[in-house]
């Protein structure tokens, strides 16, 4: 049980606090009428939510695996943590940015007349960005087979998949 002058202090700090915040938001509040604001906000809380800041800075997650050579200079030895229960923080950031890069290239795509004029220019640039667009999600591909090796999509089965009519795969029906 708190004295009641500990109560009435808390309590009066905890008012200016709100008052203050309440300030504050009559002042920006020009500022969070701005769409734009909105939208880096939104990729901010992206990058954080998908790069797994939050995790790293509670866990002191290190930003890659370190390790001494014969002479005693630090390299990185591992960019990516191996296996799916774990990684490194600056794994987690790649990872993130490449996302949110890639995404802001489809939000580029949908506003490309607004910043290239002439129809010839805009294919360019069009093409251009689809192709980085594709690059970016190699990496992104590239850096999940790292994580997990055995994945490898593709159109047709395996080799060692039973193949033929759908008889032979009936196992034990009658």
């Amino acid at each position: 049980m708190y004295p009641f002058r500990v109560v009435l202090q808390r309590n009066i700090a905890f008012m200016a606090v709100i008052l203050l915040i309440a300030s504050m938001l009559k002042y920006i509040r020009q500022l969070l009428l701005i769409p734009t604001v909105w939208f880096v906000g939104s990729l901010l809380v992206m990058f954080i939510c998908t790069g797994g800041v939050v995790y790293s800075v509670l866990h002191n997650v290190p930003w890659f695996k370190f390790e001494r050579d014969e002479f005693g200079k630090t390299y990185v030895a591992e960019y990516f943590m191996r296996g799916q229960r774990g990684q490194w923080a600056g794994e987690g950031y790649i990872v993130s940015f490449l996302t949110v890069l890639t995404g802001l290239l489809f939000v580029f795509l949908t506003q490309i007349h607004k910043y290239v004029q002439g129809t010839q220019k805009i294919r360019i640039v069009f093409c251009t960005v689809c192709f980085v667009i594709y690059s970016l999600t190699q990496m992104i591909l590239a850096c999940y087979k790292i994580k997990s090796p055995w994945y490898g999509p593709t159109f047709f089965p395996p080799g060692h998949y039973q193949m033929g009519p759908l008889m032979n795969d009936q196992g034990s029906n009658i």
